[in-house]
Formats: C-alpha cells, sequence, structure tokens
C-alpha cells in the first residue's frame, strides 16, 4: 500500500485529506495539554513541533476562533 493509495482512500471514504487529519488530531492534542497541563503556550507548542509560539498560536485561532491562551483560561 502506498501513501498515495492511502491517502485517496482516506479521502474517498471520509472526505477529508489527509492534511486535515493530521490537523484534526494536532488540535486535539493540543486542546487536551492545554486545558490538563500546567505548561506555558510556549512549552505546549515546543512539545507539538511548532516552528515558534506565532505558528502555534495562528494554527490554534483559525481552526478554534480564539488564543491558546484565551482557551487555556476557559
Amino acid at each position: 500500500m502506498t501513501p498515495q493509495y492511502l491517502a485517496s482512500v482516506l479521502k474517498q471514504l471520509t472526505g477529508k485529506g489527509t492534511k486535515d487529519w493530521i490537523a484534526d488530531a494536532l488540535l486535539v492534542e493540543a486542546k487536551i495539554m492545554l486545558q490538563h497541563s500546567q505548561q506555558s503556550v510556549q512549552q505546549i507548542s515546543d512539545a507539538l513541533n511548532f516552528y515558534d509560539q506565532s505558528t502555534f498560536g495562528k494554527f490554534f485561532k483559525a481552526r478554534t476562533g480564539q488564543t491558546p491562551k484565551a482557551y487555556q483560561n476557559l
């Protein structure tokens, strides 16, 4: 099974591409870390392998409508 075949089957079955699945999984992990750890947004950004905190913030806000810090303070 090739990566291209797997991606096409995933898209066909779910309607979502590989990048969307990865982004969704990353977002779930970020939400869990923000709500259930004492780590700073910077530490979570680093743990999730974002280039920097700003990139993480843009990723998070684009998908949730709020900043990581605002989500963390809920």
